[in-house]
């Protein structure tokens, strides 16, 4: 017979599973109340906790989970992810190692170390990976795991076709398929309905309130870095990639009577309802913050709701990080994203929606006039002239950017770059692989004039 504990983990996983991880994580503190000795308590979660943004909470729980019991290798994994997100590189890099002292082939393990540790030339990890991978056999994610390691790791060194052989077969491997149809039609409904005249008929419904900004953009737009600077700042609160303005958009969409989904319940929503949304989003991400003047909100994907988060809150930021397509949409294949990223795992279909990002920025500056446009080169190269620029767009006063230096957490696999000196070396990175990307600048087609 399983203990209440036992029964409680096994509950708590299964709401997991199915996205519910409120109650995962609710579940997750009484299973750790009925056995705090029990590693997958702690594990649960501090899982569930990270999915919900209580990063601080996530890392403690990890942290008891490999105190509870060192012998299990994805506990120290697990503290490992909270250890970077929370900039702790160093004890980071103890944890990975240990893991694969328990597991050597730990595939994970070798991902996250990839994107803290630097390798050089001749460096024995990348000869240790390489003979994994060809081992792996018949587990596929083991093998997709380990190609962006080593994708990352042969960039380091200079082998830059390696490095896309390695990330190609990464991608192949991940079998995520891509319906341009589908996004195209979505993508076309969002520019037909919100209009113009949509936000003309709205201007005044919403909730005035100064302190909300939103970075929005493409993935590995240069986002993490913008941001943690920001954050420095003593009047910002950089609260991540917050889930509430999807999650409010899809709740409208549930209760609507004939069950729309965005973009289509958007002109039904009363005016009075704009107001209450607000104001709710407001509340519920600045509660931890009450001293902040702003909060900082870096869901990129919250693009493509500017309308209306423009007609709930008037008086928001919205910032538009930009990059150089070809090097943003490389970065993206380098990486490792959810499949929820469906458009990442073919440089046709990267391309493809690059120019729906863009084109639906272009609709966006058209009826939001005040959308703020931040281009990471610039902010690379002119790193003062630019903070200045974007600290008087937040009418906030000039700082010195070593103003705030407790530590926070960066949820992304940048925590370790956006916290490295800013330096223009990857600008142009997208040279190195030129001989492989011409399905990409083909489907960027004029967007790639400048690069």
């Amino acid at each position: 017979m399983n203990s209440p504990a036992e029964e409680l983990i096994a509950a708590g996983n299964a709401a997991y599973s199915a996205g519910r991880f409120a109650e995962a994580i609710d579940i997750g503190r009484r299973a750790v109340a009925a056995d705090p000795r029990n590693p997958w308590a702690h594990n649960l979660l501090g899982a569930a906790c990270a999915e919900e943004m209580e990063l601080e909470e996530s890392h403690r729980a990890f942290a008891a989970a490999a105190a509870a019991d060192s012998s299990i290798a994805i506990s120290h994994l697990n503290l490992a992810y909270a250890l970077i997100l929370a900039g702790a590189f160093a004890d980071a890099e103890a944890h990975l190692n240990a893991a694969l002292q328990i597991e050597p082939d730990m595939a994970g393990a070798f991902l996250n170390l990839s994107w803290i540790r630097k390798a050089a030339p001749g460096d024995e990890i990348i000869g240790r990976l390489e003979t994994l991978r060809r081992r792996a056999g018949n587990d596929p994610q083991s093998q997709i795991l380990y190609s962006f390691a080593l994708g990352k790791w042969y960039d380091d060194v200079g082998e830059f076709d390696l490095a896309f052989q390695c990330v190609h077969e990464g991608n192949r491997l991940s079998g995520v398929k891509f319906d341009s149809a589908v996004f195209e039609r979505h993508f076309g409904a969002i520019r037909s309905i919100l209009t113009k005249p949509f936000m003309d008929e709205r201007r005044g419904a919403g909730y005035r309130n100064c302190r909300p900004v939103f970075i929005v953009g493409m993935p590995r737009c240069g986002s993490s870095l913008l941001e943690d600077r920001l954050a420095r700042h003593p009047s910002v609160a950089a609260l991540g990639e917050r889930p509430e303005i999807s999650r409010i958009l899809a709740a409208i969409g549930s209760h609507h009577p004939k069950g729309l989904r965005y973009p289509d319940w958007a002109p039904d929503l009363p005016l009075s309802e704009f107001a209450r949304f607000g104001q709710l989003y407001v509340e519920k991400v600045g509660a931890r913050f009450p001293q902040a003047e702003r909060l900082l909100d870096k869901n990129l994907l919250n693009f493509q709701f500017a309308a209306l988060m423009k007609a709930m809150l008037p008086d928001a930021t919205i910032i538009h990080c930009r990059r150089d397509p070809i090097d943003t949409c490389l970065s993206c294949y380098f990486q490792n994203l959810r499949p929820n990223h469906a458009y990442k795992f073919s440089l046709t279909s990267l391309g493809f929606y690059y120019r729906l990002h863009a084109d639906l920025m272009a609709h966006w500056s058209g009826i939001i006039p005040d959308i703020a446009a931040i281009d990471y080169e610039a902010f690379v190269s002119r790193p003062d002239d630019e903070y200045g620029r974007i600290l008087s767009l937040l009418k906030l006063p000039n700082q010195p950017l070593s103003s705030k230096s407790e530590p926070r957490q960066i949820q992304t696999s940048s925590a370790f770059q956006a916290r490295q000196p800013v330096t223009p070396t990857s600008i142009g990175r997208w040279r190195n692989y030129e001989r492989h990307l011409g399905p990409l600048i083909e489907a960027l087609g004029d967007l790639t004039r400048e690069s």
